[in-house]
């Protein structure tokens, strides 16, 4: 082997290295984006909660238009965050996490309109039968919600492997 065909063979297989190789601007900007699409998950968590809390007060004064504002911030938020996700340029080894999240988004819309703000409409001659069985869909699609969420879960973890960062493990107490 000749030095020209060494060196020429050197400068190909350096290059595909090179190449394979995450850079920390690479990191930095997937760091970024799954950090963007844990806010997202959050703040949908922190929506929800005060929505609940809401829930105890209008069951209890049987006023359910006390859920209204809560359900329609919710909504807004997911619109708003549905819009800003399409728009979002992320790289292609990117796009699974961008789909499981507006998947995940998707679901929470279809459950705010089907499982909350049929409450809104319930006041205080509403039975205490249609009540339960609202409650009972809604606990049903609570239950669905963790799959969806754990598909978003998933493509992060993926996406921390391919770019060698660690995703923080959060546990909420209940």
């Amino acid at each position: 082997m000749n030095l020209r065909t060494l060196l020429l063979t050197l400068f190909i297989a350096l290059g595909n290295i090179t190449y394979a190789q995450k850079t920390a601007k690479d990191t930095d900007f997937a760091l970024a984006f799954n950090d963007y699409c844990a806010s997202l998950t959050d703040s949908l968590y922190t929506y929800g909660t005060a929505w609940g809390e809401a829930f105890g007060g209008a069951y209890e004064s049987s006023n359910f238009s006390k859920l209204t504002p809560h359900s329609n911030k919710i909504s807004a938020f997911i619109e708003r965050s549905q819009k800003e996700l399409i728009k979002r340029k992320v790289n292609p080894d990117m796009d699974d996490l961008k789909v499981a999240v507006l998947d995940f988004l998707a679901f929470e819309k279809a459950m705010i309109h089907d499982a909350f703000k049929p409450f809104e409409k319930f006041n205080d001659k509403t039975s205490d039968e249609t009540i339960k069985t609202q409650l009972d869909f809604l606990t049903e699609k609570s239950a669905q919600e963790e799959k969806a969420l754990n598909a978003v879960r998933e493509q992060q973890e993926k996406l921390a492997r391919l770019y060698n960062f660690t995703i923080e493990e959060v546990y909420n107490e209940e």
